[in-house]
């Protein structure tokens, strides 16, 4: 959780331009969410220097690619970026993605279980009436 402090700084890079933030965002894991959310990031100007400013909430990368290509100038406050807490279920951040950038995870979920899942060949029995045995009660 954030101190008084933390939300003092995170207000002051929020009233920056749009253009200068990107999402640090985590590939390595399973769900097709953590291609799109992830940390919020700062890219200095004059430095170009990034440095994580929130680790407690996970925003949208679609949301903040769309507005920096509509208004690059914008404050990152003003634009109404997507940010769910750290805490939130993966389902949370996929219904956004089906909602506002009509993104699923279909094919992400086929590609993975085509590669790390072996058919087996299916065993069939045949069970005739004739087999079987009448019981004396």
């Amino acid at each position: 959780m954030m101190s008084e402090a933390q939300r003092r700084v995170l207000k002051s890079f929020l009233e920056r331009p749009i253009a200068y933030f990107d999402v640090d965002t985590d590939e390595s894991k399973k769900s097709i969410v953590w291609q799109y959310f992830g940390e919020l990031a700062y890219r200095d100007p004059e430095t170009g220097k990034v440095s994580i400013i929130d680790r407690d909430r996970h925003y949208c990368s679609k949301c903040i690619a769309e507005h920096q290509e509509r208004n690059p100038h914008e404050t990152f406050e003003k634009c109404n970026i997507c940010f769910l807490s750290n805490g939130t279920a993966t389902g949370n951040h996929k219904n956004h993605l089906r909602l506002k950038h009509r993104i699923t995870d279909d094919q992400h979920r086929l590609s993975i279980r085509g590669s790390k899942i072996k058919k087996r060949p299916s065993k069939v029995m045949i069970i005739s009436l004739d087999d079987l045995v009448p019981v004396d009660n």
